[in-house]
């Protein structure tokens, strides 16, 4: 995935991811051309790091833009920098990898890989997202009113199969690591 998306401005979709992790809410955001969505995280992905659910959010959002709007020329736009290095196949944690891995045997990713751009946004700049993330739909229809348009909700379920399969994946991939990890330890 480039990251030269500066000089690919006249790509047709801008997509904004979001994470949230606090202590009551777990959630991923996404906002592209007048659409959003807000999806709770639960579960072992809700146990994951914020920058491995920065970058999942990222992933989902790509997805989403691409089978709603069914264009691959999408420029992503995150507010984590790890993110943006996971996208491009550098990532620094296992468990970006991992999703990494989940998302690269999607029947669109030869496509995405090859057309879509991804650059870094501050995270101030990022409200929309932001709100779909922490279900502040009451900002969403603020933004919305000053924009003059309306904003659309995209059905969350749209991403569930990806997420399932990275919920899964990880879950096959990390807990052998985790009881020999805790096996090793308790043997010290």
């Amino acid at each position: 995935m480039r990251s030269d998306w500066r000089n690919t401005l006249n790509l047709s979709l801008f997509v904004y991811t979001d994470a949230c992790k606090e202590a009551h809410l777990v959630g991923l955001g996404v906002y592209f051309h007048g659409y959003y969505c807000t999806i709770r995280v639960r579960g072992f992905l809700a146990r994951l790091h914020i920058t491995h659910l920065e970058f999942l959010a990222s992933c989902v959002g790509l997805l989403l833009a691409y089978n709603t709007c069914g264009t691959s020329k999408i420029v992503l736009q995150v507010d984590a920098t790890s993110a943006v290095c996971s996208m491009q196949g550098r990532a620094k944690s296992d468990v970006n990898r991992l999703i990494y891995e989940v998302l690269t045997r999607q029947p669109s990713w030869p496509e995405l890989a090859y057309s879509a751009a991804i650059g870094h946004i501050p995270g101030p700049a990022n409200v929309l997202a932001d709100a779909a993330s922490r279900e502040l739909y009451h900002v969403l229809n603020e933004w919305a009113s000053l924009m003059g348009a309306t904003f659309q909700p995209l059905p969350a379920h749209l991403a569930f199969d990806f997420l399932s399969k990275v919920e899964t994946y990880l879950c096959r991939m990390l807990t052998p690591l985790a009881v020999s990890y805790t096996h090793l330890r308790a043997h010290e």
